[in-house]
């Protein structure tokens, strides 16, 4: 006749607990167990009853790394890891089955923020006024600030639609070049039509298309002939 044993209950408790993640069950963890009121400070409350939905909703933003811990006067492991409680047993099998997820998901947010600080970079680039945009004795806007105040004002998009224009040496001449600009772009579109126009503190960027045309030229009239002469030679009849 065989003769069987009767687990204690709280053995299959604990047995359970380290399954989900907790290796000891202190008293405050066998009052959460069984959804007792904790008491601190004269104020009661009665938390969650331990692995049900509101337990682990609790838990749920916790990171399945390993922990940071402080032994012998050293911490263990010694770069930086998350401190406090331990991620749950099934958070931790959600972790490694749909890895890389989430840190791909930052990954990716991280790029197209990176990506969105260039485009935006780039659209500011396009639509500053410059030094070389504007007559250096009147400030007004020379032939080529004029065609770039148009293509700013018909050709960039609604969102990028800002008219930057470079700071100068003095504060009177600054706002002299946002005058100019503003009175420009309302004689073109309309005074109900023109965008934002600010100063910006920058540098110059490329150089004027008079200096551009200038060098072009010089190129093309100091190009030296081909090397490699060809001839034709004229094709004749022969008998063989």
């Amino acid at each position: 006749m065989k003769h069987y044993r009767i687990v204690p209950l709280s053995l299959l408790l604990c047995c359970f607990g380290w399954f989900c993640g907790c290796a000891t069950f202190s008293q405050s963890d066998y009052a959460e167990l069984q959804g007792e009121q904790q008491c601190e400070d004269g104020q009661c409350e009665k938390p969650p009853r331990r692995w049900s939905e509101e337990w682990y909703e609790q838990r749920t933003d916790l990171p399945a790394t390993a922990r940071q811990k402080y032994k012998h006067g050293k911490t263990w492991p010694p770069y930086p890891r998350p401190v406090g409680e331990h991620a749950t047993a099934m958070h931790l099998y959600h972790a490694a089955h749909y890895w890389p997820h989430p840190y791909n998901c930052q990954d990716i947010a991280y790029i197209r923020q990176v990506q969105e600080t260039q485009i935006s970079n780039g659209w500011i680039n396009a639509t500053t006024l410059y030094d070389y945009h504007f007559d250096l004795e009147t400030q007004q806007l020379n032939q080529s600030g004029l065609l770039r105040l148009r293509w700013i004002l018909e050709e960039a998009p609604e969102h990028r639609r800002v008219i930057f224009t470079q700071t100068a040496f003095t504060k009177d001449i600054s706002n002299a070049r946002l005058h100019n600009v503003r009175m420009a772009a309302v004689a073109m579109v309309g005074d109900y039509n023109v965008p934002a126009i600010m100063l910006r503190v920058t540098r110059a960027v490329g150089r004027p298309a008079v200096e551009s045309d200038s060098i072009r030229r010089k190129y093309l009239e100091t190009m030296p002939d081909p090397r490699i002469t060809y001839e034709v030679e004229s094709a004749t009849d022969t008998d063989e």
